[in-house]
């Protein structure tokens, strides 16, 4: 389609959109453990967000994937590949979005969901039980950046869980525990806690994203976000250059 001139540089290919998203989706509603049409109405309100949040970030993965394929209509030196050269790189390209990429995606998408769902117990419950522990999953995977964050304990309304609460990575296996008691953790300690990575410095049962507006494929050219909007009513952020 980008090869004979039906899709232009800046849409958003609307099979392509659906079928990212609904595979992110699938992810979060296995990290519930619910879909939308099975939840009580106090879980719906978190999913329709989580839901939304999704769709968005597909429109724009989309957009990104499609503007990369666009750059591989010409080689390196300006000139317009044939059809079969341009296939095979845009398969290779297909192969780092819809698999490789998506496959780390998914596994955030449960993973964000689960501590989505976590929060919610965990706020129901405490008042009988006031402190959060950090816990890693104690064995040699643990990223050397996420060592010092175990056995972090600090009460559930510390606003160090606006930015550590897990998953803190691709991949991430750290988790949390509710206490009724314990000692808390130092603020000196606090102050050498590891820098995570922007995209990563949220809640997601406070904040009810997954994908926060923190990550590369919010960015959109300039010249591009009329035609982004226009086909999904995609949500540009202002500060995009």
């Amino acid at each position: 389609m980008l090869y004979d001139g039906q899709l232009a540089p800046g849409d958003v290919d609307e099979e392509l959109y659906n079928l990212t998203a609904q595979e992110l989706m699938a992810g979060v509603e296995r990290g519930l453990g619910t879909t939308l049409a099975k939840a009580d109405d106090n879980l719906k309100p978190l999913i329709d967000n989580l839901r939304n949040n999704v769709y968005v970030f597909s429109g724009f993965k989309t957009y990104h994937q499609l503007r990369e394929a666009t750059d591989l209509l010409v080689d390196d030196l300006g000139r317009v590949r044939s059809f079969n050269d341009f296939k095979t790189k845009v398969l290779e390209l297909s192969k780092q979005y819809n698999t490789n990429f998506l496959r780390s995606e998914y596994n955030h998408a449960i993973a964000s969901a689960q501590m989505a769902k976590k929060w919610r117990d965990i706020e129901a419950d405490r008042e009988a039980l006031p402190l959060l522990q950090y816990i890693t999953a104690g064995d040699s995977r643990v990223r050397q950046s996420h060592r010092p964050l175990d056995l972090v304990t600090l009460p559930v309304d510390h606003p160090f869980w606006d930015t550590y609460m897990p998953p803190n990575d691709w991949g991430c296996r750290c988790s949390v525990r509710q206490l009724a008691e314990g000692t808390q953790t130092r603020i000196d300690k606090l102050q050498s806690a590891p820098e995570l990575k922007e995209m990563f410095r949220l809640n997601t049962g406070k904040d009810q994203i997954i994908f926060p507006r923190s990550h590369p494929y919010y960015t959109v050219l300039r010249q591009h976000e009329s035609a982004a909007r226009n086909n999904f009513g995609l949500d540009i952020p202002p500060e995009n250059a």
